[in-house]
């Protein structure tokens, strides 16, 4: 990926059919494509690792998004240790549900092998037959939770069945790795430590104390920075904004500084456009399963987005050539697209209008 051989799909920066093919004929959990033709999603174990490297930023795109970069926390990470970094892709797999296409299977599949494996007891070295039960929530003939076990080296597949609609012949075959106890006693801690993990959170905790008790002398405290909160001071940068109606000829460029809220860009697009302030509104950031979305504080409608008035520009990590979009009414569903036409240094007393293209729409046109 960093010798710039992968491509990214322009319109959903996911990695390209030809490198996602590519990519996997390199992996222990192989899927059965034969051509080159399915989408990045159909790759769970790609998926998955392209998820956590971007999420927490040890890749990044490039300017013009068409491959990926070392992140800021590149060599942060190379600088963990292996138990370290190891045990970061566990708790991604185990506490995130972003990069899963079928979230409900994967937490039916892991719930019931888990159970299994607390009855069993199974020996490292050796090959079982799982009961039928535990291979329910099939996609198509291919279980939903085991590549990504067989790419983190907890298991090792011999044998599936095939899934037959009728007969119901569903059974795996699996040899039992090494990594599956401490797996497994992640998997048993996060369940049996809720409130404390509710309260610390489970990076906090694995990194912390368990890390400590279970494998002293790995831990070299390095990782943990790629999960603090950002708490940079933005008061010396100032960003220029080229704001966008979607299905319009309007475009308004703005200056504002890096330290003010995504609230304060709400009011100033409000203000340039001529709009009055009378609906809610979103700013939505990111591709695919790395969108995040902002909403104002007591409006938010599913519990997952983050709050614009505590949200400052410099946190969604403004790069040239970066865009983002903001819908404000979610009846008439005005667009705006906003692209970041440069970051420089200083700061502006307040937002200022720079340049205006095209006379304002109508925010309530007199359709008679």
């Amino acid at each position: 990926m960093l010798q710039d051989t992968v491509k990214l799909a322009k319109k959903s920066g996911y990695i390209s059919k030809k490198d996602c093919f590519e990519l996997d004929s390199r992996l222990r959990a192989r899927e059965n494509f034969e051509r080159p033709t399915r989408f990045q999603i159909k790759y769970p174990v790609i998926n998955y690792f392209y998820f956590a490297a971007l999420k927490y930023r040890i890749l990044e795109k490039n300017a013009r998004e068409t491959g990926l970069i070392k992140g800021e926390n590149y060599e942060i990470f190379q600088a963990a240790s292996s138990i370290e970094k190891y045990i970061f892709f566990v708790i991604v797999l185990l506490t995130e549900n972003k990069f899963l296409e079928h979230e409900m299977e994967f937490q039916m599949q892991m719930w019931q092998l888990m159970s299994w494996m607390e009855r069993a007891r199974p020996a490292v070295g050796k090959i079982y037959q799982l009961p039928a039960r535990t291979v329910s929530g099939y996609e198509g003939s291919r279980p939903v939770l085991m590549p990504y076990l067989e790419e983190l080296g907890i298991i090792n597949i011999i044998q599936t069945a095939a899934y037959k609609k009728w007969e119901e012949v569903l059974y795996w075959k699996i040899k039992i790795q090494p990594l599956y106890e401490l797996f497994y006693d992640m998997y048993d801690q996060i369940h049996h430590n809720y409130e404390q993990m509710y309260d610390e959170g489970a990076l906090n905790f694995f990194f912390g104390s368990y890390l400590e008790e279970k494998f002293p002398g790995n831990r070299t405290g390095n990782i943990e920075k790629m999960f603090e909160e950002d708490k940079t001071d933005y008061s010396g940068e100032k960003a220029e904004l080229e704001i966008r109606v979607r299905h319009g000829d309007c475009i308004r460029i703005v200056c504002m500084n890096l330290s003010d809220t995504l609230y304060d860009l709400h009011r100033t697009i409000q203000s340039v456009f001529e709009f009055d302030d009378d609906h809610l509104y979103e700013f939505y950031v990111g591709q695919g399963m790395l969108k995040e979305t902002y909403a104002p504080e007591g409006a938010a409608a599913s519990g997952e987005e983050l709050p614009v008035e505590e949200t400052a520009l410099g946190d969604l990590g403004l790069k040239k050539g970066m865009k983002f979009s903001y819908l404000f009414d979610f009846g008439d569903m005005w667009w705006f697209d906003i692209k970041v036409l440069e970051i420089s240094e200083g700061s502006v007393d307040s937002p200022i209008l720079v340049k205006a293209v095209n006379p304002v729409p109508q925010q309530y046109p007199d359709w008679e």
